[in-house]
């Protein structure tokens, strides 16, 4: 039996209508001004908090993982739309922070505040000198957020528009606090739908942890067998794969004239799946992650080439 007959003969039993999505391991995609600092003679000197969350907040809060669109400097390779870029992973965040400190961060709330997906889970910072103006941000884009939460936006005093050296530890802490209670508040959606695009990806990420090693050929077919075959095609499938990629879920590996991708992390779910009910009344049997992977260890052993990758990818591990 092909690897794929395998594949399908497990989806199969998927029970698609009651999946949930699993609020673990956050990722924060944060967008303001100027990410790199400068160095003067020996001392590193700042010119946005941007700057500053990226080098400290993680001593303040564990849980902060942070992602820039300067991450992925390549996304040439995968978009050719940087709009449709950013947006895909404004969608895969689990929350998007944006500071009101330059021209292109002013672009994005107006995109972002805009995605009924990402709206819901977008925080905007800015200066407390410019929280009181009668500007067109503070009566649109700001006004639109909190109208859904007051705290979805966040005022706070930092040295802005000039370069600086340390932020007050308080304030520091204040602000990663915040953010990290963002995260904390419930999510408006848990229930999954292939149709919104951050589940989508998520459930991507759920099939390759499952089935590794497996390839995009074999992805997609597990992809169109649930569902219908315009939720993503080949084109699609590989641009989530570099952002799954790029935010250290997955990796590749190639052997012959296949590449196998493969979860970071196994222990790091996304999608809670759910068996169909084999009798009306009856409970439905219960997903089993480890289970799956015994029961496909034993099923690949006529697929040497598999076999191998498999090794190796465990070596790498």
């Amino acid at each position: 039996m092909k690897y794929e007959e395998i594949l399908l003969e497990e989806v199969i039993k998927w029970d698609t209508e009651k999946f949930n999505l699993i609020f673990k391991n956050p990722i924060i995609f944060l967008c303001g001004g100027e990410i790199e600092p400068t160095e003067e003679a020996g001392t590193k000197f700042y010119s946005s908090l941007r700057s500053y969350l990226i080098d400290f907040a993680k001593l303040i809060k564990n849980e902060i993982e942070i992602r820039t669109a300067e991450n992925f400097k390549d996304y040439l390779l995968a978009y050719d739309n940087l709009l449709e870029f950013e947006s895909d992973i404004a969608s895969i965040s689990d929350l998007v922070v944006i500071i009101l400190e330059s021209p292109g961060a002013l672009i994005e709330l107006g995109i972002f505040v805009e995605h009924k997906n990402i709206r819901h889970k977008l925080i905007a910072i800015q200066h407390q000198n410019h929280s009181a103006q009668l500007s067109f941000i503070n009566l649109g884009p700001l006004k639109f957020l909190k109208d859904l939460s007051e705290k979805s936006v966040l005022d706070y005093n930092w040295p802005m528009e000039e370069k600086f050296q340390h932020l007050d530890h308080e304030l520091l802490k204040l602000i990663c606090n915040d953010i990290v209670d963002h995260l904390k508040s419930p999510r408006t959606q848990s229930n999954f739908d292939i149709k919104v695009k951050s589940h989508l990806i998520l459930f991507i990420y759920e099939v390759i942890r499952c089935f590794y090693p497996i390839t995009d050929k074999e992805i997609l077919s597990v992809l169109h067998l649930l569902y219908d075959h315009k939720v993503v095609n080949m084109s699609k499938l590989k641009k989530v794969i570099y952002l799954l990629d790029k935010f250290d879920l997955i990796s590749g590996y190639k052997l012959s004239s296949d590449t196998f991708f493969y979860p970071l992390d196994t222990n790091i779910a996304k999608v809670k799946l759910t068996y169909l009910s084999h009798e009306e009344g009856k409970k439905p049997l219960v997903f089993e992650y480890l289970t799956l992977r015994v029961s496909l260890a034993k099923k690949i052993q006529l697929d040497p080439k598999r076999v191998m990758a498999l090794k190796e990818i465990m070596e790498l591990s």
